[in-house]
């Protein structure tokens, strides 16, 4: 049997959901915002995926051997920490102004909002859902 430490890097978004790390398309485990598993593998190749809800990471491949121990390191890369960080906080000030504020001495600028936050949600649901976690070996 070899092992694998599975580790799930702490970050704000996210920090209630659980995710899920694949191997070879069924669940290995569950885990939780910061949280450290350990898993026994049989040696030989595995196909390893983190999921949560709609977003996944990239396929990652190992080669196990017997005895060895491999580190996984789960992570959101930080841009989109920050992105998703940026846009709630775009569209907030956004409706806050309308609702409460004076739009006219605005000019273009609603629309502009509006077409990034659009933007932002078309990428979000379509390129990088399939790619939301980074998988790394070490570290």
């Amino acid at each position: 049997m070899a092992q694998l430490n599975i580790k799930r890097q702490s970050s704000w978004m996210h920090r209630k959901q659980i995710v899920q790390l694949l191997c070879n398309n069924q669940v290995l485990a569950e885990i939780a915002n910061g949280e450290q598993k350990h898993s026994d593998l049989a040696a030989g190749q595995h196909v390893l995926q983190a999921s949560m809800s709609l977003y996944r990471s990239r396929k990652l491949t190992v080669n196990l051997h017997e005895g060895e121990s491999l580190k996984v390191v789960i992570a959101v890369p930080r841009w989109l920490q920050i992105s998703d960080i940026v846009a709630a906080a775009i569209v907030a000030i956004y409706f806050t102004l309308k609702i409460f504020g004076n739009m006219e001495g605005l000019g273009i600028l609603p629309p502009i909002v509006l077409s990034l936050a659009a933007v932002y949600l078309i990428m979000n649901f379509t390129v990088v859902r399939k790619h939301y976690f980074t998988l790394k070996v070490g570290a």
